[in-house]
């Protein structure tokens, strides 16, 4: 085999062996993705901070690798929050100009004037966002979110101002979704984003109906909402479906025969569909 023949073996090999390497690369990373994927969903169903802890070090094994990726700091930082890292959970929200999310770790951290700043901020931004919007569904559910943070600041002017009718030929999911903004705004008592999405809840079941779609439009007719439901079986009881409400509504789900049953009853606890 002459020189130039093996000269040009060589070339192919060291361009096939740097080929392999973004190759390589991608599988490598992608597995990465994966175990930090499965740690988060994990962390997320866990209660146990130690786990949680552990979660977190396999997204950053994979943040070693990848540090751009948006949903591995999103999901370090939910986490972090989880078990009171809020500095750590703060840090990504002020970087990715999460205003709202950064709102509501001031309510964490007890900064009720901080958290109000931010909520002023994420309205802003919202607005804007809102401005660019051509579908008129998004808009009126944008709409929606921008009043529901005018709540939390105690600006009810501007809550009437954002609640405005919803359109016509709006569709039955969406008129649901944004429904259930208005319910929560009427009702609202104190609180902000914390409560919104993490809130007290309450378990209850209705032993004088059974038939579900009479139980919905019971309560779409006093405008609230549940928000988990689950019919499993409980020990020594006939099956029942047990409703999960924010404690705001809980007077209404009373005037329809709901009662209240404890959620940390062993015989109940259960994953909710």
């Amino acid at each position: 085999m002459d020189r130039l023949i093996k000269k040009k073996i060589k070339i192919v090999l060291i361009g096939f062996f740097i080929a392999l390497i973004p190759i390589g690369y991608w599988i490598y990373s992608s597995l990465l993705f994966e175990k930090a994927n499965k740690a988060f969903n994990e962390g997320n169903f866990s209660e146990n901070n130690t786990e949680i802890e552990n979660c977190i070090k396999e997204i950053d094994n994979a943040l070693r690798i990848m540090p751009w990726s948006k949903n591995l700091n999103s999901w370090k930082s939910s986490l972090n929050l989880k078990i009171g890292n809020y500095r750590q959970a703060l840090d990504y929200a002020l970087k990715v100009d999460a205003y709202l999310y950064a709102g509501m770790i001031y309510e964490y951290m007890e900064k009720p004037d901080s958290a109000r700043i931010f909520y002023e901020k994420a309205i802003n931004l919202q607005i804007k966002q809102m401005k660019r919007l051509d579908d008129e569904e998004a808009k009126t559910l944008a709409e929606r979110q921008i009043a529901l943070i005018y709540n939390f600041i105690g600006d009810s002017d501007k809550v009437d101002e954002y609640l405005k009718e919803i359109p016509a030929e709006t569709n039955y999911q969406m008129r649901k979704m944004i429904l259930q903004y208005d319910y929560y705004i009427e009702n609202y008592q104190s609180g902000g984003y914390k409560d919104f999405l993490y809130g007290k809840r309450i378990c209850m079941k209705n032993d004088s109906l059974t038939d579900k779609n009479i139980i919905d439009s019971l309560i779409d007719a006093q405008r609230f909402y549940y928000d988990n439901y689950s019919s499993r079986q409980i020990k020594d009881k006939p099956e029942k479906a047990i409703y999960e409400f924010k404690e705001i509504f809980k007077d209404k789900a009373f005037a329809i025969g709901f009662k209240e049953i404890d959620c940390d009853d062993k015989e109940l606890k259960m994953k909710f569909n």
